[in-house]
């Protein structure tokens, strides 16, 4: 077959001119222009889209986690060289240079048959059961045995008797008071009738004892019964009383120790340290008939707690808490309205950054790269909490503590920054990467994260401010909503006082009942004796009371 043959039969063979080809060689350029420029939006295009989706695959695994995943920080990570492991915060593990000890052969031995484990002396059964002198005891008496029942007494000798201890349950706790009252005629010119006053209460004129006010408040708000469920358990107990009624006696018992609450603020604003988180909840607004997100904020010091309820998140909210005035420092998150009010007082604020929220924006970004994650945790966040752990151990305050957080502390904390600021130049073109985020967090806040250096009264964290928000939010996840602002601030007011109670090791129930009554009549400039820390230090300490 011949050359000829090859060439295709629509194929033009002829030659085009010099200008035809000239022509269609320019055409051609500018359709190559114009190509190039599309191509380069699409790609523009595609990242953009490529970096979108990634972001929000991440959000999908991170609703994805708190629905159905285990939310625990620990962490399974391998480090560069090969080795190591992420654990729960604060955590760590052996020394390295321990998994290289020799290791020896134990061989087999005889152990000695156990005895009987040795118990606690307040132990009343082999079992283990202890129990209060206050915890009311019922006494049963069992009848004699079949065979020693019918046999005449002189036949029998009464030994002492074999006494045992189980723990049981009424069907409720409620009763009834039956309150008598002596009426008494004084025989005279003038007979007069003299009638024996009420005990104490807490709302005159009310069907309830004080006892029973403080049980409802300390079963909602410390035990997250919602009033349903306790108006149930009155029913079960054959007492008849409205819901309403339960919702209108919290009410007057939120009014009572609303002097309380604002006694426990003013002792707040005079610590020099203080923690503050928030939270959302949803509050009906009857002015607007509708459902709005409030925002329940926390303030902690050493020994009291306050809980505030605000319409937003802003930095009003901060400014109306903490006032304006005085020195102290603020342990908070990076949110920017705590960021606002210590950058607008930066003279006299102090602004603490919590490492625990630092901490899990590395744990989110740890499917993007979870070996610089692990370098992060293992060599950074880790030593951080155990110099924190040393130095309870060694009971250090004051002075000592600051020294010794700027000797091991300060030179981890250096090395930490260069190494952010790598990472983050590092993934400085990837668009919304977590683990960029996570650096870029702690970099603009660097100086706030070095605060508790200087501060040793400061905590690395805020989790024990997110320990007091945990009864919060299992009450919230119960009763959902607050059907009404007022409530909102009465919800606040009963979590201060049972949260500042329980910080301080005092019985809330107790606290309710001795101090409930006394409000009433007590007057206003003696409220701060009344407050949860005034009240324990008059108990421990009776010459500190007021007259």
């Amino acid at each position: 077959m011949g050359y000829a043959s090859s060439v295709p039969r629509d194929m033009d063979t002829s030659l085009s001119s010099p200008e035809t080809l000239l022509a269609e060689f320019q055409a051609s350029g500018r359709s190559i222009v114009e190509l190039e420029r599309e191509n380069h939006e699409l790609h523009t295009r595609i990242g953009a889209l490529e970096g979108q989706n990634r972001e929000l695959r991440h959000q999908l695994n991170w609703f994805r986690r708190q629905l159905f995943g285990v939310r625990s920080e620990k962490r399974t990570a391998v480090l560069e060289d090969g080795s190591g492991r992420q654990g729960y915060l604060g955590e760590w593990g052996e020394p390295a240079e321990a998994a290289n000890e020799p290791t020896v052969v134990v061989p087999p031995h005889e152990r000695k048959k156990r005895g009987p484990k040795v118990r606690d002396s307040r132990c009343v059964t082999a079992e283990g059961l202890r129990f209060g002198p206050e915890t009311p005891v019922t006494e049963i008496v069992m009848p004699e045995s079949e065979a020693t029942r019918d046999l005449p007494v002189d036949q029998k000798e009464y030994l002492s008797p074999e006494i045992s201890y189980r723990i049981a349950q009424h069907k409720s706790a409620y009763y009834v008071e039956r309150i008598v009252r002596p009426v008494v005629k004084v025989k005279s010119e003038s007979p007069e009738i003299h009638t024996a006053p009420l005990p104490p209460t807490a709302i005159p004129g009310s069907c309830a004892a004080v006892s029973f006010l403080a049980g409802l408040i300390v079963e909602k708000y410390l035990y997250h019964l919602p009033l349903y469920r306790i108006h149930k358990r009155l029913t079960a107990t054959d007492i008849v009383i409205a819901r309403m009624t339960l919702t209108l006696l919290e009410h007057k018992v939120g009014e009572l120790l609303a002097p309380v609450y604002d006694e426990i603020h003013r002792s707040i604003l005079t610590r020099p340290v203080i923690i503050m988180d928030e939270t959302p909840r949803d509050v009906w607004v009857k002015s607007e008939q509708t459902m709005k997100k409030h925002f329940m904020w926390m303030l902690r010091t050493e020994m009291e707690v306050l809980f505030a309820m605000g319409p937003g998140r802003n930095t009003g909210v901060v400014y109306d808490l903490l006032g304006v005035g005085r020195s102290f420092v603020l342990v908070s998150d990076g949110y920017e309205s705590y960021d606002s009010y210590s950058n607008d007082l930066r003279s006299i604020i102090y602004h603490a950054c919590c490492f625990a929220h630092a901490r899990r924006k590395f744990v989110d970004a740890e499917k993007q790269d979870h070996l610089k994650v692990a370098i992060a945790l293992e060599r950074y966040f880790q030593p951080l909490y155990r110099i924190e752990a040393e130095i309870r151990e060694k009971c250090l305050t004051g002075e000592a503590k600051k020294e010794y957080r700027q000797r091991h502390a300060r030179p981890l904390l250096d090395d930490f920054k260069d190494w952010l600021t790598k990472t983050h130049i590092e993934l400085a073109l990837l668009p919304k990467s977590p683990l960029a985020g996570a650096c870029a967090y702690m970099l603009t806040r660097w100086d706030k994260f070095l605060t508790y250096l200087d501060h040793p009264d400061v905590p690395i964290d805020t989790n024990a401010g997110e320990r007091e928000m945990r009864p919060h939010a299992l009450g919230r996840n119960n009763w959902k909503v607050n059907m009404s602002e007022e409530g909102s601030e009465h919800v606040a007011t009963f979590y201060s006082i049972i949260q500042s109670c329980t910080l301080i090791g005092v019985d809330p129930f107790e606290y309710l009942v001795d101090v409930l009554p006394k409000l009433a009549a007590h007057p206003t400039r003696r409220c701060p004796e009344l407050t949860p820390l005034a009240w324990k230090a008059a108990r421990t300490d009776p010459s500190s009371a007021g007259p």
